[in-house]
């Protein structure tokens, strides 16, 4: 009996529709049983923040047609080979890892290049922390994100239940690090937790561009980047004054850029003080 139980809840079929619908309502519902701060049951944006998490066509779309051209370019034979020669828990431990570390490296530039930042605020701009924001992305941050993970899996080619499980966790991980959920502190000395994560979204000066990690925290303190203060949670988050609009976010990226282009043009500054001198 208990055989048969375990074949159906890890069966990948259930799993998969857990992890895409499921998990968000049970996380939601752990952060008002377990609330680290107090928040409001709908907080800024929540409907877009829905519709991000909800929108999965776009994104299949453009993922989609990225995997079928990548499939056909990112390919070594030889890599392949070593990596489905180890046995499952080994394929499983190498694509993290490196997955990991790509993660970990395009973060940083997400917050080190201006350019790039514009488009990752989006994601930062949450005023409250909870799990709903997670998926608060834009298109081209999130397929910046996204490719090179996915290069680095398809390089790697590891068997297809390894690809599952890992995406399986992340999808849960990505959840409960972004929530309210008050749990077990002494768990962001390992993992990503919302103990450890929010201090990442917080508008705490000591805590800026730290904590970069996805899923473990191990790259964070190896590099220098992790921020843990004893006894203290985050309490301020994002910008009150960035569009909530989901549309208006995919574009507000586009016109911060265009202004800090004006605004560092040197011939434009002196026009607009021309301008801003005549009576």
């Amino acid at each position: 009996m208990w055989g048969q139980f375990l074949d159906q809840v890890l069966n990948q079929s259930h799993l998969d529709v857990f992890s895409r619908y499921g998990a968000l309502p049970l996380i939601l519902l752990l952060e008002r049983l377990f609330p680290m701060r107090k928040t409001p049951l709908f907080g800024r944006g929540w409907l877009s923040d829905s519709f991000y998490y909800y929108e999965p066509w776009i994104k299949s779309a453009i993922f989609g047609w990225f995997l079928v051209e990548a499939t056909k370019r990112v390919s070594i034979p030889e890599i392949r080979a070593f990596t489905q020669s180890l046995p499952l828990v080994g394929q499983f431990f190498l694509v993290f890892v490196l997955t990991e570390l790509v993660f970990y490296v395009m973060h940083r530039m997400m917050h080190a290049i201006p350019f790039l930042w514009e488009f990752h605020r989006v994601h930062h701009s949450s005023t409250q922390y909870y799990a709903l924001m997670t998926k608060r992305l834009h298109l081209l941050d999130e397929t910046l994100f996204g490719f090179p993970t996915l290069s680095m899996v398809l390089l790697l080619s590891p068997d297809p239940q390894v690809a599952f499980f890992l995406v399986f966790f992340r999808r849960f991980m990505d959840l409960y690090g972004h929530s309210n959920i008050n749990g077990p502190r002494f768990t962001g000395f390992f993992l990503v937790t919302p103990h450890f994560h929010a201090w990442h979204h917080s508008n705490h000066p000591a805590a800026m561009d730290k904590n970069f990690s996805r899923d473990t925290v191990f790259l964070d303190y190896l590099f220098g980047t992790a921020y843990y203060p004893k006894g203290q949670i985050p309490t301020t988050f994002g910008e009150p004054t960035y569009t909530t609009n989901y549309f208006r976010q995919q574009i507000q990226p586009f016109i911060e850029i265009f202004r800090r282009k004006a605004a560092l043009n040197p011939k434009k500054t002196a026009q607009r003080q021309m301008y801003q001198a005549e009576p």
